[in-house]
């Protein structure tokens, strides 16, 4: 039979202390919105302290997370604790100083938590590397999205091309009609007769070398086009193959923590 050591008054008095968790978001930066305004989310640095021996290190001085940990660290947090009310997240519209600063506040509250500072959501959340997986593949995405607008831009230089050659044969023509009417008119006058000529001669000048400058850059954007468009195709499905994979890997580290949890 064993018995107990009977609590002390020292030890009633000075249970164990709670462990703290300190966090500060110092920067947070938005990569440049995509195709229709899409916001990628945001990447934060931050620093943690913490006294709990939980965690690997004792000071975490610049951790790199992105809107989604966030975002994933709320959805854990919600799923392991049903029954606690989970602080909210920040919304990816705001402002960057606003998201900042509830990015900061929605941290400091859950790592005030005395139950949630030291679950497994957020012990991946702070152990994990540093991570801008998935802003990095906006990024990677954001690439390809310039690839396109450089492309889109000499197709568009082309059509520009084409409307000043358009414009110009229109010209041309106004000048032709401007001579035969003075044909038929029954006082010409040579000087009338004499700047309309040179004004033609400029006309049909000017469209030629607008119709052989369209006519390099067509020459130009088809050989170019052919090779740019299987090149995109094949960068974007590599980096999209990528990517998933990524994310599945990620996805599973964190279903094998919650599952540990349970």
């Amino acid at each position: 039979m064993s018995l107990s050591t009977p609590a002390t008054d020292a030890t009633l008095a000075n249970p164990a202390a709670p462990a703290t968790v300190t966090v500060a978001v110092f920067d947070v930066t938005f990569p440049r919105p995509g195709f229709g305004g899409a916001i990628y989310g945001a990447n934060l640095v931050m620093s943690v302290s913490t006294d709990s021996p939980a965690f690997r290190k004792r000071q975490y001085g610049r951790l790199a997370r992105t809107s989604d940990d966030l975002e994933r660290l709320f959805a854990e947090l919600q799923a392991l604790f049903p029954d606690r009310i989970i602080p909210i997240p920040p919304s990816r519209s705001m402002e960057p100083a606003v998201y900042q600063a509830c990015a900061d506040a929605f941290l400091k509250r859950v790592m005030a938590h005395p139950v949630l500072c030291e679950s497994d959501p957020v012990k991946y959340f702070i152990d994990k590397e540093s991570s801008y997986l998935v802003n990095t593949g906006a990024e990677v995405f954001a690439t390809h999205e310039k690839s396109a607008q450089s492309a889109l831009r000499v197709l568009n230089n082309r059509l520009q091309k084409l409307a000043d050659y358009d414009q110009a044969c229109k010209s041309t023509q106004k000048k032709l009609l401007a001579i035969d009417k003075l044909r038929g008119s029954s006082s010409i006058r040579h000087d009338r007769v004499d700047s309309s000529l040179d004004d033609l001669k400029e006309a049909k000048r000017t469209e030629s070398v607008l119709r052989e400058d369209l006519r390099r850059q067509s020459d130009v954007v088809r050989s170019e086009y052919d090779g740019f468009e299987k090149q995109y195709v094949q960068d974007v499905r590599k980096d999209l193959d990528l990517y998933v994979a990524q994310q599945l890997q990620f996805d599973m580290q964190v279903l094998s923590a919650l599952v540990r949890a349970l």
